[in-house]
């Protein structure tokens, strides 16, 4: 049965999309803020910074290998408080990097 709340939340999840959908065609945002997930059914912003537990999860790596990264300066950090955070775009060019080193490795040889 759809109850009244399943109704609000529903239409409070179509305006804000369309109002980020919006802002984005009037360049007033970044692809990164339009990027949304659906949780239990409402709308949830995925997160902007990351801990290293979540970093080496995204990387396939174990967190030691995240925070000798972090340590020879490979990987930027944020810092919040004291705690040591990585920003998606961060990991993206990170990766993309690390990729373009491999492929011109292999043109190389």
């Amino acid at each position: 049965m759809f109850c009244f709340l399943d109704y609000a939340v529903l239409c409070y999840n179509m305006v804000v999309c369309a109002a980020l959908i919006l802002r984005y065609r009037q360049n007033k945002c970044t692809e990164n803020e339009v990027s949304m997930t659906m949780k239990n059914d409402v709308l949830v912003a995925e997160p902007l910074l990351f801990d290293v537990k979540t970093t080496a999860r995204m990387l396939n790596v174990c967190e030691r290998t995240i925070r000798t990264l972090t340590k020879m300066g490979e990987l930027p950090v944020v810092k919040i408080l004291g705690r040591v955070l990585y920003s998606r775009e961060d990991l993206v060019e990170f990766v993309r990097q690390r990729s373009n080193r491999e492929a011109n490795s292999e043109q190389t040889e």
